[in-house]
């Protein structure tokens, strides 16, 4: 019996082919990923980014004292700066007795306030100070600065209460941004975070039977919340690529670019489940009740109710609603400190609210207005300088750059020159 080949020998020269072309664009592959590794380890001076944190009673989750932080975008910055003795990304806190006897400015915020992004020298805070002291010596100005990342102002009156009140301060500076709106609501938080409402580790605001809102300690304990779905298929495929991106600096910085500049709009997490089971709580139902998959945008359906916030009373969830509550409830507190403390309050709205016209910086202002609050626009203040609105941040991050820092620093300036009874309470008294 002849013996005849399984396949022709025309057949066998096309797998070779596609053999031979498969092994060159393996080792292709193969020297792209040891080049690209090569290369960021050789330019990059870390991937990786730490920030050791811990809890404290009456505050929340913050830094810890004293340590390093290397914080990294894998695109824009690499920074490595320290804690100071507090647990805040700042110099070491002036003293009570020397803050008392100069014009003492606090700022208090978020992550724009914590700006890891930048070194502390570079911090708008700090050059306040360096300009105040070329410019407005005869003030004495001397500043601090309370900043922790995912924190609204509901969250960020425990950095007033058990830190900044100490100091005395003359003017107390509110960083507001625009993802704060959506962090003052417990509901709207859970939603991003997975946290139970009421078991969230920073102080937040909940209102009681009769409407009442009223403040809530942190909650230590970050183990309970809202679900723990179920792992799909998809999960274990991306815990195996999270362990290569730990080993693999090339991995992380592939990762960073194609979340940041094709994903800039995806979110973590199943948010959708999430609704669900607030769905299922009968005090969180009717906050979430006509949810649709449209919302998940928290920060683009908050702006669409603030342009409108009585007729969307009747379009929108509840949540959004009490978001805007809660922001008004957290203005009230913080004026009220003010006032009992002799301070001013004032708002530097930052860029990322869009200035007069968007609805985000009109619903902000208006609230702040009605309570007497000065709003400093720092949109508005770029586009006085002829300055380019894409330059106060970095290109693959919404935070401040250098010169977004700068900015506010010099819109402070300008108010304080404006405004010289800030400085001296004597002069305020005289002139009424």
């Amino acid at each position: 019996m002849s013996g005849k080949p399984p396949f022709p020998a025309k057949t066998h020269r096309k797998l070779r082919v596609v053999l031979y072309n498969a092994v060159f664009t393996l080792i292709g592959l193969a020297l792209i990923v040891v080049a690209g590794e090569t290369y960021i380890r050789l330019t990059r001076a870390f991937a990786e980014r730490s920030h050791p944190r811990h809890f404290v009673p009456n505050v929340g989750i913050l830094g810890k004292p004293n340590v390093e932080v290397r914080f990294t975008n894998n695109l824009d910055f690499w920074t490595v700066t320290q804690t100071n003795s507090l647990g805040f990304l700042d110099r070491e806190i002036i003293s009570p007795q020397r803050a008392a006897t100069s014009c003492h400015v606090t700022v208090i915020g978020d992550s724009f306030v914590e700006a890891k992004e930048v070194a502390i020298a570079d911090k708008f805070h700090v050059g306040l100070e360096t300009l105040a002291a070329r410019k407005l010596s005869s003030l004495d100005v001397t500043t601090s600065a309370f900043g922790h990342h995912s924190t609204g102002q509901i969250n960020q009156l425990s950095f007033y209460d058990e830190y900044a009140r100490h100091l005395s301060p003359k003017l107390v500076v509110l960083v507001v941004t625009n993802n704060d709106f959506a962090d003052n609501s417990t509901t709207l938080r859970s939603i991003a975070t997975g946290s139970t409402p009421w078991r969230i580790r920073y102080v937040m605001a909940e209102r009681d039977g009769v409407g009442k809102i009223s403040l809530i300690p942190p909650f230590q304990d970050p183990r309970y919340v809202v679900s723990t779905p179920q792992k799909s298929k998809f999960a274990y495929y991306n815990d195996v690529w999270n362990s290569v991106r730990g080993m693999s600096s090339f991995a992380n910085w592939l990762h960073r670019k194609a979340t940041i500049v094709f994903f800039p709009d995806s979110f973590k997490g199943d948010r959708a489940e999430k609704v669900k089971m607030l769905s299922e709580i009968p005090r969180y139902a009717p906050l979430v009740d006509g949810w649709s998959p449209t919302m998940f945008r928290i920060r683009r359906t908050l702006a669409r109710v603030m342009r409108d916030p009585q007729s969307a009373k009747e379009d929108f969830p509840s949540a959004f609603h009490d978001a805007l509550d809660m922001t008004a409830f957290a203005l009230d507190q913080f004026k009220a400190r003010a006032d009992r403390d002799d301070a001013e309050l004032v708002i530097l709205a930052s860029h990322t609210l869009g200035g007069s016209g968007n609805a985000m910086f009109d619903w902000m202002s208006d609230i702040a207005e009605a309570r007497g609050i000065p709003v400093i626009d720092q949109y508005d203040y770029i586009i006085r300088q002829n300055g380019k609105i894409k330059d106060a941040h970095w290109p693959h991050d919404i935070h401040w750059s250098p010169a977004g820092h700068r900015w506010a620093a010099e819109a402070l300036l300008e108010y304080l020159k404006q405004h010289p009874e800030v400085c001296d309470r004597e002069f305020l008294t005289s002139r009424s």
